[in-house]
């Protein structure tokens, strides 16, 4: 039907003009079914014609009738009451208006009418003519039907909607009246000869004629019309839904069954006439095809059905046969058939599994037959061997590279064996060869030669090399022979290139961690500081030569040889650290009188310069430049030092035997005789044996066994010549020197790997307790795999050494806290016995009333008012019996308050310690001793008096019979609890507990001078560090000292000597006295005790103590409130007035969600009695794009995130506008000064006076200043940035990053806003480089005409970013937790008790005695205070899954929730109201509060159990930690599997999981983060969306990598959560995730997830199937990660073989 054009004008005023008049039904009825019979039969109907038929049953529809005598059609949800109610009603007359017009279009014979000629047409006719017509008059009657729906739309909108929505599914709207006609009138007729005609014509098209598509794709839109659901593009049709049965029945089943017939015949006929290798082609083709067949004109759910069936028809059915096929494509090295094949058979499921074996047999023997081709010189030619299994891993990664993982285990396992045992491996020890091969291969490449590569080719020889590294087993061997070389060509100056000598160091650290190549860092830094050292001698001294022991020295000097005259000329010395380099001093020579002078100045310079050091030669390491002037010529020799010790005698004579050249040189003869032979070769010397018949030469003879020269052999020189004037003779080895390099590689690595098995056992045995023999052995195998290997037999007889060579039994036993059987049992793993020998002294271990040994707890105070809370607080937290704990202090003379507050202390704590005992120096004397410059100074006489004081002290202790006496000063803070019990564990008589400081200072000494002072030493380093760790013996410890008197030998300890001798002060006297008792005093960094203070300088007053302090408490905030705790029996130390250190103003931006960061921010400003403002930061995430153009943001055109390569996110965006507020209010309220901070820094120590003397500089000497950097981070690090001149704080910047903190004045400010940003917005960072015109980006920068913004750097910087080992969830941020009992919750909740949603309504009262009878119960509330509807939805978003997830006892249950108005509005927004305060425009002015009830677990969560077992070094054990990680999964479960969709927790991690308080159970909490799981990524804006979504709720080191970059078309699900599970994993077994110190590092975490490896520590205490477990959830590749319940199934599995 078509409506003229000209009448359309015509509508509005027709319906606006038309008068609304009576009409019947009949009347509408006639008129109404002539209209319809127009319509269908698509006869011409003008708009007049239209709007009446309109208008009639609009008029029809609205007039009020008397019902008639039919029954309406009422919603199924209504009784029979509501309906008869409803007939009395007259108001709804209307619904019997509406029943009475539906009823007759539905039984109008309007469509059947139009329905019997087509359907006669259709009858007679056949396959696509029938498909052309029925597609043409589905057209047609489609477009009709809407015609006649726009007639009725009143009758749609407003009676048929009403009775859908009250739930009658039996009433349609009148286009789906009509569509559901056709379909029962015609289509269900006819549908068989469609379908048929349809297929046909696919048939067709599959065989290659010409088809035209768009008649199929029509009757399938029919299909799927007619089933219900909209043929929209780009929808997906879920073949399980209801709506898609007419399609799934009439088409797709026939569809499927007709495909598979197909198919089956043509690949039996491809089969049959073709190789495999072009059925595979075919196969490939012919699924290509269907696919985009499918998407052309299929519905796309069928794709997944087809797919099915096509993969069993082509690949699943013939598996057997291509197997058989496969190896014969191996054999050719058919790669692209190959790839082809591993991609069809991938879509089977274990189809690659069948695959698996043969390619790893044809790998392993196309390596052993490469090897076997090379011949036996490849057993000696390293080049050769590694080139040649370079050659088969190439071909082998060029078959299976990008391809299934199971194809690259397959071929990584056979590589490995071919690798590690081969021909070239045989007479060698199997496993050691290959590593030894490869490391003088390393050498080749290295070493300076004429066949040397160029240095832009070594590189790619070293990765190479590192393909062949990670496929030995034994790393350890190649690191023993790498080296040795290394230390060869450093040495012998051999190195080709140093740049390539540090690429290869930092691959082997990349691969196997710094601890591998910490000596080889280590001989490049020797040699750098050799250098820098002779350079110093030299110009002190021109004619000396020395060298080190220690440390080894190699010498290479140059002298004059020639009728008896020698002088020195040049020398040049290595210093070398002993314990880095594989050297030893094989022989040392006699040198003559002028060498050994030049040797002894060196050796006492260096001693001088260095004090405590000893020196050592290495003379067989040694070079000699001789200039020979007794030949033909002047000859150059370049010799060893051996050689040349004997060539230089010949200057004092013409011929000497060997004996007398021994009794020279003082060589061992074995020695001698094979450096003459080197010199008889050379033609240099000649020996001379004479004998009954005569003289004989031996270089004449020929003779070539040195044991030949006897002691009586002569040797004299001989006529040498030579064509060159320069001749090296030192490259030659001595037989003797090259085998026992060999040896003793051999010796030190069997001894390495016995220290390594037997800490491995000791470790693994602290942690297990009881174990069975095997158990122990897979254990330590597994520890150990990484480096080597070890054998069963190696690990039997090491732990043997352990348990009674080194006699550990009893320490073994006071470690691990078990009795005297449980040691039998250890003991009878290896079938030992003689573990009755520890006799019954040690049974006392077993009783279970034995207490713990006592301590008298010597405390030291003078002046520690400030510190004495924090002290007392964390003293009181020892988790030790304080029964068994007796105090006693010495006040000294104080003038602060300490005096009252240890008397107070001792007041409130008496009972709780065994005795308290306060000691006071005499008051009578005075509050200083004579001659201090302050209360921190300590004079001798004051060093006296402590001697005394601690001497009395340990004769207490020793009267009451003390097990131990504990010296401890207040400046110490002892934050691990277990501080006393792991001291004890060390079994040393004397111990201290390392300490930390905020520098290096700590509580010992690693090296003391001559006259016993402190010196510093690399050792300091090394335990400081904690490079090594362990208990290590030490000259002195002070501060914290625990003394074991239950020992013999500590009745030796003694300070009288201090006493004594005024000279010497306490520390001097316990040192002297452990010395003399010939015991070691210990320091131990096993496991982080705590801090101690740094000690003021001696004039310093109170203040600065204080500031110590103070820059203590603001470290501990770092990590969050409440910081250092202090006991609750004092009050902290008074604090200064707050100020502003001289500025306007100082301002704290922080977003209003993360109010953690706040409370941290706040708690530093207080530590630091700084007064801010505080000011609200603009929510990116929450700014529409209508505001954005209300504020006129417009973001450049060529703008593009240097490292993402994207837009600005709207945090960013966000950011900008939060800094852009405060410069505006600097400017309208005129602030001359201010300092802007944001809430994620950490300051420097003492920050107040460096800001304080920053200023001071800025003033004097830099006026014109307009933006200073507290905090940033450089980007150009090649650029040099200097100082301001005349300023020491004051520094020139570059381009930079980072507004952590900046000084701005108003100057600056309103060159900032006159820049007018808003318009040309790039990033806060890049905007501020350039408006002082240090941005590289000219196209930016170009934006911005006027650049002259004055910008200076604060040199050091004063302010840092903190990484939080704590990142709350922001959604749990914006709201405030506190403790609350069930009866108050009235005041919150408004009523008696608040509702609970999960709870049924009949079910109330059963509810309400239940709580009445827990009203004692502690209750978590939780207050959010809402800004926008996009804040309500995300807390409704959480109580709803709080709703859902009940009943799960591992989700945290909502108790209830109420929801209120804000009524504090006017001060929640007090900063918008204040002038120049910067404002966003809100959506409305209402503020919701809601408030969520949670139960209440004391425990807290797993985290906060985790840190302290992280600060101790305690494990969880393995047992427990499935047990928590089961908990965890059934929760997550919970949510994996709630209806009707899926939800993911999105933020798993420690610090979201509380432990009850009754059964250790795991509960799951905060679902602020929760979301759908299955998501589709659609565009970039979502794309971006979701990755900041993820960057403000997710933890960092928790969250997945596909969260990082989401990329379009990214189909995510519940695997998101399994990575973050796997992270939590790790947690629970090694206490903090796998990537934390990553973060802390500042690297960067997704180049980390595509670069995962091994991540398990080399010393875990787990089991294989325990790491396997973590491994297997944390895959980068999102397909490669398991679903939850195939991660249970792994753990079933695990606890099943754990209880077997």
């Amino acid at each position: 039907m078509m409506v003229g054009s000209g009448e359309r004008r015509m509508l509005s005023e027709t319906v606006a003009t038309s008068e609304r008049h009576s009409i019947t039904v009949d009347e509408l009825w006639s008129d109404l079914k002539l209209g319809l019979m127009q319509i269908y039969s698509r006869e011409p109907m003008s708009c007049r014609r239209y709007m009446s038929i309109y208008t009639n049953v609009y008029t029809y529809c609205t007039t009020q009738y008397t019902p008639s005598q039919m029954t309406p059609i009422r919603s199924r949800r209504q009784s029979k009451a509501v309906v008869d109610k409803d007939k009395e009603n007259s108001t709804l007359s209307s619904q019997f208006v509406g029943f009475e017009l539906y009823y007759r279009m539905q039984r109008s014979n309007s469509v059947a009418f139009y329905s019997i000629p087509v359907f006669q047409f259709a009858h007679d006719m056949l396959d696509e003519d029938l498909v052309h017509f029925f597609t043409v008059e589905w057209t047609k009657y489609r477009f009709s039907s809407k015609i006649i729906d726009g007639l009725c739309s009143y009758l749609n909108r407003h009676w048929i909607r009403r009775i859908m929505d009250e739930g009658n599914d039996t009433i349609l709207e009148v286009y789906h009246l009509a569509l559901h006609t056709w379909e029962t009138k015609f289509l269900k007729v006819i549908h068989h000869q469609i379908t048929r005609a349809v297929l046909k014509l696919i048939s067709s098209d599959r065989r290659g004629e010409a088809v035209n598509t768009r008649l199929i794709s029509d009757v399938i839109s029919c299909y799927i019309e007619l089933s219900g659901i909209s043929a929209g593009p780009g929808l997906c049709y879920d073949p399980k839904e209801e709506g898609m049965r007419l399609y799934i029945e009439n088409f797709e089943n026939a569809f499927l069954a007709e495909t598979e017939a197909f198919y089956t015949y043509e690949a039996e006929e491809v089969l049959r006439n073709n190789p495999v290798t072009e059925y595979l082609k075919r196969v490939e083709l012919r699924l290509n095809e269907e696919q985009r067949r499918c998407s052309m004109y299929l519905c796309s759910s069928t794709l997944v059905k087809l797919d099915q069936v096509l993969v069993d028809i082509f690949i699943g059915r013939r598996m057997d046969m291509l197997k058989s096929e496969f190896q014969s494509l191996l054999s050719s090295d058919r790669c692209s058939d190959l790839k082809r094949m591993y991609e069809l058979c991938s879509m089977v499921e274990k189809g690659l599994c069948d695959l698996k074996d043969c390619l790893e047999e044809h790998v392993l023997a196309q390596g052993l037959a490469a090897i076997e081709k090379a011949g036996d010189a490849v057993s000696t030619d390293p080049k050769l061997y590694v080139t040649t299994l370079l050659n088969v891993y190439n071909k082998r990664s060029i078959v299976v590279k990008g391809h299934s993982f199971v194809l690259n285990v397959a071929s990584f396992s056979a590589c490995s064996k071919f690798m590690n045992c081969n021909k070239a491996t045989q007479g060698f020890k199997s496993n050691s060869r290959s590593p030894e091969l490869l490391a003088r291969y390393c050498d080749l490449l290295m070493r300076k030669s004429t066949k040397s590569p160029e240095e832009a080719d070594i590189e790619a020889m070293l990765s190479d090399v590192m393909i062949i590294f990670k496929y030995m087993e034994d790393k350890d061997v190649f690191e023993t022979f790498y080296n040795k070389l290394l230390a060869k060509r450093l040495v012998g100056q051999l190195s080709a290139s140093e740049d390539a000598e540090s690429a290869m160091i930092s691959k082997l650290k990349q691969t196997c961690g710094f601890d591998y190549t910490i000596k080889l860092q280590r001989m490049f830094n020797d040699v750098r500081v050799s250098k820098s050292l002779c350079e110093e001698y030299k110009q002190v001294m021109d004619k000396s030569v020395c060298k080190n022991a220690a440390f080894h020295f190699f010498l290479f000097k140059k002298f004059k040889f020639s009728n008896g005259h020698f002088a020195a000329i040049d020398f040049s010395v290595l210093v070398l650290s002993s314990g880095a380099w594989p050297l030893s001093a094989t022989a040392t020579v006699n040198l003559q009188s002028q060498i050994a002078k030049s040797m002894q100045a060196f050796s006492d310079y260096y001693v001088n310069r260095h004090n405590g050091r000893k020196i050592s030669w290495l003379h067989n390491y040694s070079k000699v430049e001789v200039l020979a002037h007794c030949f033909d010529r002047k000859y150059c020799l370049v010799m060893t030092l051996f050689q040349a010790s004997i060539l230089q005698q010949f200057n004092h004579a013409d011929s000497y035997t060997v004996e007398q050249l021994q009794r020279i040189t003082l060589l061992p003869i074995e020695i001698l005789q094979q450096v003459l032979w080197q010199l008889i070769k050379f033609k240099i010397v000649d020996a001379v044996k004479t004998d009954g018949d005569g003289q004989t030469s031996f270089r004449e003879c020929g003779d070539s066994n040195e044991t030949t020269l006897t002691s009586s052999v002569s040797i004299h020189l001989c006529p040498f010549r030579s064509k060159k004037l320069k001749l090296d003779f030192s490259k030659i080895p001595l037989k003797t020197e090259s085998q026992r390099d060999q040896e003793t590689a051999e010796k030190n690595l069997t001894e390495d790997r016995r220290i390594l098995v037997q800490a491995c056992v000791v470790r693994i045995m602290k942690m297990r307790k009881r174990l069975t023999h095997p158990q122990l052995l897979s254990e330590v195998i597994a520890q150990l795999s990484s480096l080597f290997h070890p054998h069963v037999s190696i690990i039997k007889v090491c732990a043997i050494e352990i348990f009674f060579e080194k006699e550990l039994q009893k320490r073994l036993l006071f470690y691990m806290g078990i009795d005297f059987f449980v040691a039998l049992h250890l003991f009878e793993i290896f079938g030992l016995t003689a573990v009755a020998a520890l006799g019954t002294s040690w049974k006392w271990k077993a009783h279970a009333g034995h207490q713990p040994p006592t301590v008298l707890l010597c405390l030291l105070v003078r002046n520690k008012a400030h510190v004495l809370p924090y002290f007392f607080g964390y003293l009181e937290e020892l988790d030790y019996p304080k029964d068994r704990i007796a105090i006693f202090v010495r006040i000294d003379r104080s003038v602060d308050e300490s005096l009252e507050l240890v008397t107070a202390w001792s007041k409130a704590v008496d009972g709780l310690y065994h005795s308290i005992e306060l000691s006071q120096s005499d008051v009578a004397a005075g509050n200083f001793y004579a001659g201090e410059r302050g209360p921190f100074d300590c004079t001798e006489e004051r060093y006296h008096q402590l001697s005394e004081w601690k001497q009395y002290a340990l004769t207490k202790a020793r009267r009451m019979w003390a097990d131990f006496i504990f010296y401890l000063d207040c400046d110490v803070l002892l934050f691990n609890q277990k501080t006393l019990q792991q001291l004890m564990a060390e079994g040393v008589i004397v111990v201290a507990p390392m300490l930390v400081s905020l520098s290096a200072y700590s509580n010992f000494w690693a090296a003391i001078d001559e006259n016993g002072f402190y010196q510093h030493s690399d050792d300091y380093d090394a335990i400081y560090g904690r490079e090594k760790v362990g208990c290590f013996p030490v000259p002195m410890v002070h501060s914290a000292v625990l003394i074991d008197l239950r020992m013999a030998k500590s009745l030796r300890i003694t300070f009288a000597n201090g006493a004594q001798q005024r000279h010497r002060d306490e520390l001097h006297a316990l040192a002297d006295s452990v010395k003399s008792a010939h015991l070691p005093m210990y320091v131990s960094n096993r496991y982080k005790f705590g801090a101690i203070l740094i000690p003021p300088k001696p004039s310093a007053q109170l203040e600065e103590g204080f500031e110590n302090l103070r820059d203590l408490i603001v470290e501990a905030l770092h990590s969050g409130p409440p910081g250092l705790l202090s006991s609750p029996f004092l009050p902290v130390a008074k604090r200064f007035p707050k100020d502003r250190l001289g500025f306007d103003r100082l301002f704290l931006i922080n977003l209003e969600r993360r109010a953690d960061r706040k409370a941290r921010m706040e708690a530093c400003f207080d530590a630091l009695d700084l007064e801010v403002d505080h000011v609200k930061a603009v929510d990116g995430a929450s700014l529409t794009d209508d505001q954005l153009r209300s504020l006129g943001v417009q973001q450049i055109s060529e703008y593009r995130d240097p490292y993402h390569k994207r837009p600005m996110t709207t945090g960013e965006v966000g950011c900008f506008l939060s800094h852009y507020g405060i410069w505006k209010r600097v400017v309208d309220e005129q602030l001359q000064r201010v300092i802007v901070f944001e809430d994620d820094l950490r300051f420097r120590s003492h920050f107040r006076q460096w800001v304080l003397a920053l200023a001071e500089e800025l003033t004097n000497y830099v006026p014109d200043w307009d933006l200073v950097y507290l905090g940033r981070k450089q980007l150009n690090k090649d650029e040099q940035e200097s100082l301001v001149d005349n300023c020491t704080m004051v520094g020139r910047v570059g381009y930079s990053y980072w507004t952590l903190a900046y000084m701005l004045t108003l100057r600056g400010a309103e060159k900032l806003l006159a820049a007018e940003p808003l318009g040309r917005l790039v990033p806060v960072d890049e905007f501020l480089p350039i408006m002082f015109d240090q941005h590289p980006v000219d196209a930016w920068k170009n934006h911005f005409v006027k650049r002259d913004l004055n910008a200076y750097t604060s040199v050091p910087l004063l302010v840092y970013p903190v990484l939080q080992l704590i990142c709350p969830n922001p959604n749990s941020g914006y709201g405030a937790i506190s403790l609350i009992r069930w009866q108050e919750t009235a005041t919150i909740f408004g009523k008696e008790r608040p509702p609970k949603p999960q709870k049924d309504a009949t079910n109330s009262d059963n509810s309400t005695d239940e709580h009445e009878r827990s009203s004692g119960r502690l209750y978590a509330l939780k207050r959010v205070v809402c800004h926008s509807k996009a804040d309500e939805a995300l807390v409704q978003n959480e109580i709803h899954v709080h709703e859902m997830g009940a009943g799960n006892v591992n989700l945290l249950p909502c108790e209830g929730y109420s929801v209120r108005p804000v009524t504090d509005y006017e001060q929640l927004v007090s900063y918008n109201n204040e002038p120049g305060g910067y404002t966003v425009p809100m959506e409305s002015t209402t503020l919701t509060e809601y408030n969520i009830l949670l139960p209440y677990y004391k425990r807290g969560t797993i985290q906060e159990e985790l840190r302290w077992r992280l600060s101790s070094g305690d494990f969880i054990n393995e047992k427990r930690v499935c047990k928590l990680f089961r908990d965890i999964c059934h929760g997550l479960s919970g949510l994996h599997n709630l209806q009707p969709e899926p939800f993911v927790h999105g933020d798993l991690k420690t610090g979201n999981v509380l432990l009850s308080d009754e059964d250790d159970r795991a509960v799951l909490m905060d679902f602020g983060s929760s979301r759908p799981a299955r998501i589709e990524i659609a565009s970039e804006h979502q794309a971006h969306n979701l990755q900041d979504l993820a960057a403000e709720r997710c933890t960092m080191y928790y969250r997945a990598p596909e969260l990082f970059a989401p990329q379009v078309g990214d189909k995510l699900d519940e695997r998101t959560d399994i990575w973050s599970l796997g992270c939590l994993l790790y947690a629970l077994c090694f206490w903090v995730s796998p990537f934390e110190q990553a973060v802390l590092r500042g690297d960067s975490l997704p180049l980390m997830h595509l670069s995962l490896k091994q991540v398990i520590p080399i010393h875990s205490p787990y089991s294989k199937e325990m790491h396997d477990l973590i491994m297997c959830m944390l895959q980068p590749d999102r397909q490669s990660r398991p679903f939850l319940p195939s991660v249970l199934e792994k753990l079933d599995k695990m606890e099943k073989s754990a209880a077997n």
